[in-house]
């Protein structure tokens, strides 16, 4: 029987990756050999994260005044755990074409690259760990999708992530079900709020993300 937000049994391609446990070695080596059938292994499991990654950043904007200038599409967006690009196609969708990709596995960068629509990319970059300082608050915009998941990116790292945003940028996110129940999540978010790092904007709780799970999706002012 499926679990908490779970419709269905999770793909063996993805339970794979799960079950690596975080490490950035071991996930890296996964997804260099799963980039090349990436896209279409997810596209038969009705991957709507991408499309709702991009539906949670527009409506946030919208809510507060102070982001208005985010809508203009010059702004610089940094997709983080870009992946084969399926988020940043859907941003490029929206009209946004100051896209930046970063991700840990160089062969999906590879296939990234391959859909001409970021500026840069950049492979090797575990979000984990002390970010180059280029990275540093290079960002208006920071996407993080399908990355915020079990044996993936724990949620000490958000604090890491949200380093690469200007003041008065968002940190817009995804995370799979089960994910933000997580004691470490919950007080990781509390702590940010609390300490003035960043304010939630907008939240939508369990919401499509694949047809063998659910989602929610964040939406973060950074101060």
């Amino acid at each position: 029987m499926a679990g908490d937000g779970e419709r269905s049994e999770t793909p063996d391609s993805v339970q794979g990756a799960i079950n690596l446990g975080g490490d950035a070695d071991k996930l890296a080596e996964y997804y260099n050999r799963w980039a090349d059938t990436y896209d279409a292994d997810l596209e038969r499991y009705d991957y709507a994260m991408p499309a709702m990654i991009v539906e949670t950043l527009s409506t946030a904007i919208t809510m507060r005044t102070e982001l208005a200038s985010l809508a203009d599409r010059s702004a610089a967006v940094v997709d983080a755990g870009c992946g084969t690009g399926l988020v940043g196609k859907q941003l490029q969708a929206a009209g946004y074409e100051n896209l930046h990709g970063l991700d840990l596995s160089a062969e999906m960068i590879r296939v990234a690259e391959g859909l001409g629509i970021y500026r840069s990319l950049r492979s090797g970059v575990d979000l984990t760990a002390t970010l180059a300082p280029d990275l540093v608050a290079s960002a208006d915009i920071v996407t993080i999708g399908g990355v915020l998941t079990t044996g993936h990116v724990p949620p000490t790292a958000i604090a890491n992530i949200v380093r690469l945003i200007r003041p008065g940028g968002l940190l817009v996110a995804s995370t799979r079900s089960g994910y933000h129940d997580l004691p470490e999540f919950v007080e990781v978010i509390e702590r940010l709020r609390t300490t003035g790092v960043f304010d939630l904007v907008h939240h939508v709780a369990d919401a499509a993300y694949t047809a063998y799970a659910t989602g929610d999706y964040w939406a973060f002012l950074v101060a």
